[in-house]
């Protein structure tokens, strides 16, 4: 059975808890998304995510539409993850390098989505691993930026 996760990673200049605040703010997910799909987050939404915590983002793929996601992993200033409402889930890991240098990994696991044949075949994880690496850089621009 294939793995149903692709990943990359980028060593920031910027410590760990300055880019978990970053991706901890749905706000800011907008600013980071690879492809410009994610378009801005709903007024309702939490302003800091936590275990639990569910919100919505607004996403343009062809028609715009909300999309509904759950935390589902929560360490603060190490590891967050969101799962969609198909079951595919994204999951963020820092890995600090030094006070000002952190290893951030961001994985696209879809080995537990509803449709998981359907995503492989319209080669989702291949266009979502291209995005990765566009968010990465966006990420540490930004953090890089903030110093």
């Amino acid at each position: 059975m294939p793995e149903r996760k692709v990943y990359a990673q980028k060593l920031l200049q910027a410590p760990a808890p300055r880019i978990f605040d970053v991706l901890a703010d749905p706000r800011n997910h907008a600013r980071l998304s690879g492809d410009g799909s994610v378009r801005d987050a709903h007024p309702g939404n939490p302003e800091r995510l936590s275990h639990g915590a569910v919100f919505r983002m607004r996403v343009h793929m062809v028609i715009p539409y909300w999309i509904t996601n759950e935390v589902v992993h929560f360490e603060e200033n190490h590891a967050i993850a969101w799962k969609h409402y198909a079951g595919h889930t994204w999951r963020w890991t820092l890995d600090p390098r030094g006070p000002e240098s952190c290893l951030v990994t961001e994985t696209f696991d879809y080995s537990t989505t509803l449709t998981p044949n359907l995503f492989a075949a319209a080669r989702v994880p291949q266009r979502n691993l291209r995005n990765i690496e566009k968010t990465l850089t966006k990420l540490a621009k930004w953090t890089e930026e903030a110093r």
